[in-house]
């Protein structure tokens, strides 16, 4: 989420140092015989990072490998919005340690393997700067090694489009297991469950400083939707809205963990931060799904992740009704998932996960408004990162961005309207 640590004071940074072949030989934990890199992702793909695609062969046997390779973001603001050095030791300890307890939970219980979950891409190596392994404070060296996605077939779906209807019932399955196997760590194995799970979700504390950049961010985008009717009849509802989001950020709360449904949480997770992988008889079938960016991961309620997905990257024709549906669709995969361990699944009724819904529903409205916006760019609109000023005109300019921006904000306020969240 952008937004999440704000800063506008001038900090000291190194720049982003190139990848060399001493670079991947040692994050590779082997020798190089010949690589290239390019750029991975176009303009307006990736705020938070440099995504780098390298091919190398390695040695002795000449195998080659396809890299995406994650580095901090060349734009030292970006770097401070993202926070940097905390959320890089959160990125790698999920994949380095919360990916292999999720298989190793799994292969115990002897979990299928057309049920098998499997959607966080593996990691080829990491450090956390250079030559100090993963153990040692982040700094602008720090690097992340994971599968080319893209090799195997995966791909992303049209952020300017979103997700349809089939999409979601995919992913929000699979969140619903993702969500469900990291409280079977919680109940089944407590002391790894903080060991590994619990690392990766510490808490970034963060927010603006005096000058309020955020709020003022966020005010100019709804300042240049005000011509909507809709928009200018819930003006105050959704200044509220801003308002109540932009203090917990200044008062750096802690999201809510509330028992029993406490869980992992992405607190990222829209149509950017996935790929799928297709088949079938006519090659669109969905076969696979991954997930990837976790920067912010935290230790809140399920419902963050399955509201923001929900409401930041539909198609213009998901319903209201199409989105209960989801919802119940998601709990019915999260209560099979658990009894496939052996959990008690009692206190994870629908009555009570309904509530978890209606909590996080007051508190979801102002990330799903910022990342339409995000999502609706077009390439050509993307901001120069470096330039602060260019980043900043995104959100009080419209132009370019088509109908379907201003119907997904249309549909947003007036179900959340209807739903009495704003």
């Amino acid at each position: 989420m952008l937004g999440v640590c704000v800063y506008e004071q001038v900090m000291s940074y190194e720049p982003i140092p190139p990848l060399t072949k001493d670079d991947l030989e040692e994050l590779l934990q082997t020798k190089v015989d010949r690589f290239t890199i390019s750029p991975l992702t176009a303009p307006g793909e990736n705020y938070g990072s440099t995504m780098l695609l390298v091919d190398a062969i390695l040695l002795p046997d000449h195998k080659k490998i396809s890299i995406a390779a994650k580095l901090v973001s060349e734009s030292p603001r970006m770097r401070e919005i993202f926070c940097f050095r905390e959320t890089v030791t959160k990125e790698i300890c999920t994949y380095m340690q919360v990916r292999p307890e999720f298989h190793a939970i799994q292969k115990e219980y002897g979990v299928p393997e057309e049920l098998f979950l499997d959607v966080i891409p593996r990691c080829y190596g990491a450090r956390t700067t250079l030559g100090g392994g993963i153990d040692q404070p982040v700094d602008e060296s720090s690097a992340i090694l994971l599968e080319n996605l893209k090799v195997s077939g995966y791909r992303l779906a049209d952020r300017l489009v979103g997700l349809d209807l089939n999409h979601l019932q995919y992913v929000v399955t699979r969140l619903a297991r993702f969500h469900a196997t990291a409280i079977v760590i919680k109940l089944k194995k407590p002391d790894v469950f903080k060991d590994t799970v619990m690392k990766a979700a510490t808490f970034v504390k963060g927010g603006p400083p005096s000058g309020d950049p955020g709020k003022n961010n966020l005010a100019d985008s709804v300042t240049a939707i005000s011509h909507l009717p809709v928009v200018s009849q819930y003006m105050d509802r959704i200044s509220k809205s801003i308002e109540r989001m932009h203090d917990r950020m200044k008062k750096h709360e802690r999201p809510e963990g509330r028992e029993p449904f406490a869980t992992f949480v992405h607190a990222d997770f829209w149509t950017n931060n996935m790929m799928f992988a297709y088949g079938g008889s006519n090659g669109e079938e969905i076969t696979g799904l991954k997930i990837f960016d976790f920067q912010m991961p935290t230790y809140g309620s399920p419902a963050t992740d399955l509201l923001f997905l929900l409401y930041s990257s539909r198609t213009i024709d998901v319903s209201k009704e199409d989105c209960n549906m989801l919802i119940k669709l998601y709990h019915d995969e999260f209560i099979k998932w658990l009894k496939l361990f052996g959990c008690d699944t009692e206190p994870f009724s629908y009555e009570n996960f309904l509530k978890e819904i209606e909590s996080e529903g007051r508190d979801c409205f102002t990330h799903s408004l910022f990342f339409i916006k995000i999502s609706s760019l077009p390439e050509s609109k993307a901001p120069n990162l470096l330039d602060k000023s260019e980043f900043d005109k995104i959100f009080g300019d419209i132009n370019g961005l088509g109908n379907t921006y201003f119907t997904k904000i249309e549909n947003l306020i007036e179900e959340f309207v209807e739903r009495n969240w704003l």
